[in-house]
């Protein structure tokens, strides 16, 4: 019984029924010269060999289960790998030549534009530098026509741009957050919100059309409301008050801005594209005339039942503005896109001859149409 526990700890667990069963197949015999000793020395024999095969069969099963372990291990460790790496690079995993057709495969899909593209659509958004301006201000403001400037685009002329641009938009935003005006009443003080703070808004421009409907649109449509109006909110002048920002563009600069078409009116007077007159004098001969659309003129020389014309309003505010800041280097420069575009030229052709002291005035225009002819292009 001893020897039987002895041997029956070597063995595993799960091996010892076929040990037992084994074990009973042997007989003690005994030996002619030493029956109980040759026995006993066969016996152990014996148990030692079988010993030893079962031990040997549970180290091999035992070795194939951590095999199979560890070749689970790393298909798992593999297969995640393989997901990050598809995660990390989804990039490589666009088919640009499908996307773009004309792109030249070899030098397009090499992987240094791959990894610049993949730079590029990571990036985040970011602004254009705004670098102080200074002594060059005059030159970013049009004084010599931009040049050297506009191919490449300078960064600083773009950021220029750009920031006028905003200004625009800033008027659309706040004509339709309230495009409605009394025809009974002056017009309240409009808020608008600049996108530069470092602006103040001064004063609200109006335009007028000097086109009637007749009285039985009214009847058949009575809720077309402010699209039928006459005059209407077209835009703004502010001022820069921010003492870092007059030392960054290196000047105080006047801000017009004016917005395109919204009115039906407004659209009509875009249709009125015949050229009239703009000077009285009739020393001068045909060619030399300025002549510019008659719907651009009606609605900056059109007064309003409680407006002024948009030529009054902005000649009034920028004089005014001037006297305020007599002795600053001041700067004026309109801006405005599509109709807002071609009564920013009627503005500033105006402004620009109606004081000896004018500042320099600029125009930045987007989506301008032709105004007028060649006299008037050329003034």
């Amino acid at each position: 019984m001893m020897q039987m526990h002895m041997i029956s700890s070597t063995i595993p667990a799960h091996n010892l029924h076929m040990f037992q069963t084994r074990r009973a197949s042997f007989t003690c015999q005994a030996s002619p010269l030493n029956p109980s000793r040759a026995a006993t020395g066969s016996t152990r024999l014996h148990l030692s060999n079988l010993d030893k095969l079962l031990q040997k069969q549970s180290d091999e099963s035992s070795t194939q289960l951590n095999h199979e372990q560890n070749l689970q291990e790393k298909q798992n460790h593999t297969s995640t790998t393989i997901t990050e790496k598809k995660g990390k690079s989804a990039l490589e995993g666009l088919n640009l030549a499908r996307l773009w057709p004309e792109m030249k495969a070899a030098e397009e899909m090499s992987p240094r534009h791959l990894n610049r593209l993949q730079r590029l659509l990571s990036m985040s958004a970011e602004h254009s530098p705004r670098n102080v301006l200074g002594s060059m201000w005059r030159e970013y403001h049009g004084s010599n026509d931009w040049k050297g400037m506009l191919d490449p685009l300078d960064e600083n002329l773009r950021r220029e741009v750009v920031r006028y641009g905003e200004f625009v938009q800033a008027a659309y935003h706040s004509f339709h957050s309230n495009p409605t005006m009394s025809s009974e009443e002056p017009p309240v003080p409009r808020h608008v919100v600049v996108p530069d703070r470092s602006y103040r808004v001064t004063k609200s421009l109006y335009a007028t059309s000097s086109i009637g409907l007749p009285g039985w649109v009214d009847d058949m449509a009575p809720n077309l409301g402010w699209m039928t109006q006459r005059s209407s909110w077209i835009g703004y002048v502010a001022v820069c008050d921010d003492r870092r920002e007059i030392a960054r563009l290196g000047r105080r600069d006047i801000v017009i801005s004016l917005r395109g078409t919204a009115t039906c009116l407004e659209w009509a007077e875009n249709m009125r594209v015949h050229l009239i007159d703009m000077s009285e004098d009739e020393s001068l001969n045909v060619q030399e005339k300025s002549k510019v659309e008659h719907g651009f003129l009606s609605l900056y020389k059109t007064r309003g039942t409680h407006v002024p014309s948009l030529a009054e309003s902005v000649i009034e505010e920028v004089k005014r503005l001037m006297e305020v800041y007599k002795g600053e280097a001041l700067s004026i420069t309109i801006t405005g896109h599509s109709l807002g575009a071609a009564l920013a030229l009627l503005v500033a052709d105006e402004i620009s001859t109606c004081s000896q002291e004018m500042p320099p005035v600029a125009v930045f225009s987007f989506g301008g149409p032709r105004v007028g002819n060649k006299a008037f292009g050329t003034k």
